[in-house]
C-alpha cells in the first residue's frame, strides 16, 4: 500500500511587552515525514493451457506487482509577531515535512552558521524510508499456447513497478516587526546589525520521497 500522509504542522507566537522591555517572538513549525510504500509482492503465473482474447487491447497473460508510492509530507505554517515600545525581534521557522534536514552542529554541539547567518543544513545520509515501494519479482511460465484476435492485444505481459517518492511538504513563515519608539537596546541585541525592528524567518520545503 501508499505510504501515509504526513501532518501539518501550524505555530504562533506574539509577545507583547512593557514600556522599556523589548519583545522577542519566536515560533517553529516542522510538519510531519511522510511514509515509505510497501514493496510489492511476488507474483507468478503458470500456463499449461489454451488462452484465447478476441478484444482490443486485451491481455493473454498479465503479470505484475506494483510498490506502493510514498506518502507526501505535511505542511508547516509559522507566524510571529512582537509588539513593544523599545525592541521588537520576531524569529519564525517553518520546515515542510520530508526527509529530514538536519541543522550541522560544531563540535560543541552549537549550530553552524553560514557567512550570511543562516542556519547550514545537512541532507539524510538515506532517504530511502520516505519513498515509494520496490516492485516484486515476476514471473510468468507459459506451456501452453495464447492467442490474441484484437487489435492492441498482449500476448504476456510480465512487469515489476517501483512506486513514486511522496512530495515534499511546503513551508510558509511570516514575521511582523511591530513598533518601535525608544532606540536604546540590551546588552544582547547591541551585538546584532539590527535596526529598530526586525524579522527573521526561515522557510525549508521538504524533499520528495525517492521512488522504488
Amino acid at each position: 500500500g501508499g505510504g501515509g500522509i504526513g501532518g501539518d504542522a501550524a505555530g504562533y507566537a506574539l509577545a507583547v511587552a512593557p514600556p522599556g522591555q523589548a519583545a522577542v517572538a519566536a515560533v517553529s513549525a516542522l510538519g510531519g515525514t511522510g511514509g515509505s510504500g510497501g514493496d510489492g509482492g511476488t507474483a507468478t503465473i503458470t500456463n499449461r493451457g489454451t488462452v484465447r482474447t478476441s478484444g482490443e487491447a486485451a491481455f493473454g497473460l498479465q503479470a505484475q506487482s506494483t510498490g506502493g508510492g510514498g506518502g507526501d509530507g505535511g505542511g508547516a505554517t509559522a507566524v510571529g509577531n512582537a509588539l513593544s515600545l523599545h525592541r521588537n525581534v520576531t524569529l519564525t521557522s517553518a520546515i515542510g515535512g520530508g526527509p529530514q534536514l538536519k541543522p550541522l552542529l560544531d563540535k560543541d554541539g552549537r549550530i553552524q552558521l553560514d557567512e550570511f547567518g543562516a542556519v547550514k543544513l545537512e541532507p539524510p545520509i538515506d532517504n530511502k524510508d520516505q519513498g515509494g515501494g520496490n516492485g516484486g519479482r515476476v514471473t510468468v511460465v507459459n506451456r501452453g499456447r495464447v492467442e490474441t484476435g484484437g487489435a492492441l492485444a498482449t500476448g504476456i505481459l510480465a512487469q515489476s513497478v517501483g512506486g513514486g517518492g511522496g512530495n515534499g511538504g511546503s513551508a510558509t513563515t511570516l514575521g511582523g516587526a511591530g513598533f518601535s519608539y525608544d532606540k536604546t537596546i540590551d546588552s544582547l541585541l547591541q551585538k546584532l546589525p539590527l535596526a529598530d525592528n526586525a524579522a527573521v524567518s526561515m522557510t525549508v520545503g521538504g524533499r520528495g520521497g525517492r521512488g522504488g
